[in-house]
């Protein structure tokens, strides 16, 4: 009788052994899920924050006309037309073969954190604004230019990297070769087509050479890969196209269809 008690003690034990683990499991697992959750929430506000200080930084209402900012022939311009703008919409749009060796729609180095740009990817559906620094404050913001890389425009390789979020790179790997990917800045729409696609390990920087002169301007978009996971790093590769003042008519690239 006492070796039967003995073992249905044991029985027990086991038991709850096993609901130990699995509760803890279930634990582990909420407490990973919820701070998941809040980190997509942190981003999810910052960039609603970061549009509104670009919307007043830019002199826009509502942000660009991607954004039913007014359309027309201002559409997306600084306030009130004012001579500045009137002047960069007098400029020539300039092929990417006529930029070669010079910084058409370069944007200037900024303090970290600071937004420089929206980056706009129409086939999936996604705006996203960009600031500057890779670090992990800037990062929880969106998606952050690479300091080591050039500024966006400038002839060179230029890198943004942002998380795997709902929100901000999730559907990342969507994009595919041919599909439009425009940058807006302060006065230019950098308007980039996707050439090529690679996945790299984490401690991979061939995706960060400069491009070769018959592309000399390059956009390089950078996530974690697979989803959920930080092994490995997607990466998309643009072409810059050409460069249109953003003070004249939005880009047609911007009314591509979305592909889910």
């Amino acid at each position: 009788m006492g070796e039967s008690l003995i073992k249905a003690n044991g029985a027990q034990m086991a038991r709850w052994g096993a609901v130990a683990l699995i509760v803890a499991g279930l634990v582990i697992g909420l407490g990973a899920g919820w701070q998941w959750y809040g980190k997509i929430r942190r981003v999810a506000v910052e960039q609603q924050r970061l549009e509104k200080v670009l919307a007043g930084q830019w002199g826009t209402v509502g942000g660009s006309a991607a954004h039913g900012g007014s359309a027309g022939g201002s559409a997306g311009g600084s306030a009130g037309g004012s001579a500045a703008a009137a002047a960069r919409a007098a400029t020539p749009v300039r092929s990417a073969a006529a930029q070669r060796g010079a910084a058409v729609g370069a944007v200037g180095v900024a303090a970290a954190g600071t937004p420089i740009a929206r980056l706009h990817m129409p086939t999936i559906s996604k705006t996203l604004v960009v600031v500057e620094g890779t670090g992990e404050k800037q990062l929880d913001q969106g998606p952050g230019r690479m300091t080591s890389s050039v500024p966006l425009g400038e002839p060179g390789n230029t890198a943004l990297a942002g998380h795997r979020y709902p929100g901000v790179f999730w559907n990342l790997d969507l994009i595919e070769v041919g599909d439009p990917i425009v940058v807006e800045t302060a006065d230019w729409w950098l308007v980039y087509r996707a050439v090529r696609t690679v996945i790299v390990e984490p401690v991979d920087q061939t995706v960060l050479a400069p491009p070769p002169a018959s592309t000399p301007v390059l956009l390089t978009l950078i996530t974690c890969e697979p989803k959920l996971s930080t092994s490995r790093r997607l990466v998309k590769q643009a072409t810059l196209i050409r460069s249109d003042p953003r003070a004249g008519a939005v880009p047609k690239e911007l009314t591509t269809p979305t592909r889910r």
